[in-house]
Parts: structure tokens; sequence; C-alpha cells
């Protein structure tokens, strides 16, 4: 309800218990928090492989975690094959706002740190952040390349009811959230949000892409061949498809 809690994780035992009953054999972790105690996250992974559980998993982490190596590592013999980082903008104005802790050179050290790790990257982006014209929005594609993430994620800015960016909104003039709570505003409605993120996107996922995605998939042991296989061929025939439109 718009209120701060404080913050209390379960226990590693326990969560590795819940891991065991599990029957599929890939898991998402959907914990935005699951790193806050980073000596809990080593603790998991020992007991993940000491118990031989033989799963892979995927992660949604802070860009923190490039400041542990040595955790990165243990995650990865663990099953920890994939990981998704918010990264949101690829304009320092844009992140200072947001308070991301980070900036655009600090995200390239930090990504270059967690490249040592195999892991298979997956970066979440914002279309239409407040304050950003078309150009800025585009640098997106550009920048996802210079970190090297393996996949990327493009969502357009939206808000919900307690949420503290309705204040910025009202103190943005021109903005405002419409029936979809999707922030436009007269110059970027909704429809040409939309476009530009299709522009990023068929931008980022070309052939020499989609083949890199295909390796990386199997380096990491992400999914199965078959499985691999049959991917690479939608989104083989979802740049076709975008090609033709264009």
């Amino acid at each position: 309800m718009g209120q701060k809690r404080q913050w209390s994780g379960r226990s590693a035992s326990s969560v590795v218990e819940e891991l065991k009953e599990i029957d599929a054999g890939f898991i998402f972790v959907v914990d935005d928090n699951f790193a806050a105690d980073i000596k809990r996250v080593e603790e998991i992974c020992d007991l993940i492989i000491a118990e031989g559980i033989k799963k892979t998993f995927a992660v949604a982490l802070r860009l923190e975690i490039s400041k542990y190596p040595q955790i990165l590592e243990k995650m990865f013999r663990a099953g920890f094959k994939m990981l998704t980082i918010g990264i949101e903008s690829a304009q320092d104005k844009t992140l200072k706002s947001m308070q991301k802790g980070f900036d655009t050179a600090l995200a390239e050290k930090a990504f270059a740190e967690i490249r040592k790790t195999n892991l298979y990257i997956h970066g979440y982006f914002i279309v239409g952040c407040i304050g950003e014209n078309e150009t800025e929005m585009l640098e997106i594609a550009p920048f996802a390349k210079r970190l090297k993430l393996d996949t990327i994620d493009l969502s357009l800015l939206r808000t919900e009811k307690y949420s503290p960016l309705n204040e910025i909104i009202a103190k943005s003039q021109g903005y405002k959230a419409n029936e979809n709570n999707i922030v436009v505003s007269e110059e970027y409605p909704e429809e040409r949000l939309r476009n530009i993120r299709h522009r990023i996107g068929t931008s980022y996922y070309n052939l020499p892409t989609i083949v890199r995605i295909a390796k990386k998939m199997i380096t990491a042991r992400v999914i199965s061949f078959p499985y691999l296989a049959k991917t690479f061929f939608i989104l083989l025939f979802k740049i076709t498809l975008n090609k033709g439109k264009n």
C-alpha cells in the first residue's frame, strides 16, 4: 500500500528444501531481493551443491552483484545460469533521477566483471523515461551491445496507484498516465513510444545477435538443444517478418 517495510528473508535451508520438492528442471527465482543478504546467497549455493540438486536457475539481481565475483562463480556452479538485471536507461541523467546507484560508465565496468563468469545475462530497459527524447531512447540498443548483454527486454514506463512515480509525473510538465497506466506526453503518445520500442528491438536483434545468443545458451547450459533450435527459428522468423514490414 505504498508503505516501506523492513526486509526479512527465509533461511537458506528453507529455500533449498522447497527447491528439492520442485519437479521442474528450470526454475526462475522471482525475488528482486534475492541478493539483499549476500551471505544467504552463498549459503543457498553451498546447500544446493551439497544436496546434489541438478537444476537450472534464473534469478533477478541488482548490478551490485558485480562486487562479489566469488559469489557469481559459486552461483554458476550451483546451477544459476541466467541473471536478469534492470539497467532501465542509457542516459546518465535518467539513471541519476531513478537513484539507480550507477551511471553508464560504471555499468560497463560492472558488466565486464560479471561476464568473467559464463552467465547468461538478460537486461531490462524502459522506453519513454521522463525527460528523454527519441534520440536518447534509441541509444538503448548500442548501449546494450556495449554492455554485451545476451538479450534485452523493452518495457514502456508504467505507473500504479501507490507508486512514488506519480509525484514525479505531476511535477513534469506535459506528462500524464493514460488509461493503460503508461506514462505519455503530447510529444510521445503511447503509439509513438511503441514504435520507438519496435525500432530498438529490431536494431538489437539482428541475425548475428541471434547466432551469438544461441551459442551462449549452449555454453551457459541454459536450455536443451532441441528447445534452442525451436527458439532460434522462431526468432529468425520474427527478424525476417520485421524486415518485411520495414
